[in-house]
């Protein structure tokens, strides 16, 4: 099954523990630059889970009439601990045909102490309120060239050791603006026990990914 950010979804925490926790999917996240994800969670409470200080006989009623609470807390969770999506309205926007609970209020912890506000005081994912427009066919390629470079000086006046500032510029600039201080990006340093290369070789490796090109996904 494929998930989506802003979907609604029953969870495990871990692997080894299988009561079911909701939430929404607010973000994908890239371990280590590796191939694997992780996800992040937005927490959803059911009646049992709220803080004592919420658990009202109103609420109590709500939560068997289908009712969860929205929370500001975040978790981070493996993909394989996705259960299954579930169908959630949200009750500041407009009413799906079909729903498994209702949301309309959101509690949060503050100043030593907890309280709810309306759903429709939120934050919004941009999914929900950004439109998608597909882009034209014929949208021209840019390409461009970095320029980098190495500056060897002494970090104090009666230093003997040097260091070496690694520097980067974009070289599609006009001469004039190569030249102004501002675009000189510091990338790094060079310690005087460490060579060049080995310093140069993790940003070597960027430039070989970028060559090869890099895949943006933006809103599915």
């Amino acid at each position: 099954m494929i998930y989506n950010l802003g979907d609604f979804v029953i969870y495990h925490k871990l692997q080894v523990n299988y009561q079911d926790y909701y939430g929404r999917i607010i973000s994908i996240l890239r371990v280590d630059n590796s191939q694997n994800i992780c996800i992040k969670i937005e927490c959803i409470l059911e009646f049992k889970s709220l803080p004592s200080t919420l658990k009202s006989q109103r609420r109590r009623i709500a939560f068997n009439e289908g009712y969860l609470w929205m929370t500001d807390n975040t978790i981070i969770i493996n993909p394989v601990n996705i259960v299954s999506k579930i169908s959630i309205w949200l009750t500041d926007i407009s009413k799906p045909d079909n729903y498994q609970h209702i949301i309309n209020e959101i509690v949060y912890y503050v100043n030593g102490q907890w309280s709810t506000r309306p759903i429709d005081l939120r934050h919004r994912h941009p999914v929900e309120y950004i439109t998608i427009q597909n882009p034209p066919s014929n949208l021209p390629v840019y390409k461009f060239f970095l320029d980098i470079y190495i500056d060897k000086f002494g970090p104090f006046r009666n230093a003997y050791h040097a260091i070496g500032g690694i520097y980067l510029q974009i070289g599609n600039m006009k001469q004039v603006l190569r030249q102004k201080l501002k675009n000189h990006f510091l990338f790094g340093f060079i310690p005087y026990a460490a060579t060049s290369d080995e310093v140069l070789q993790p940003i070597i490796k960027d430039i070989q990914e970028l060559e090869h090109g890099y895949e943006l996904e933006i809103d599915n």
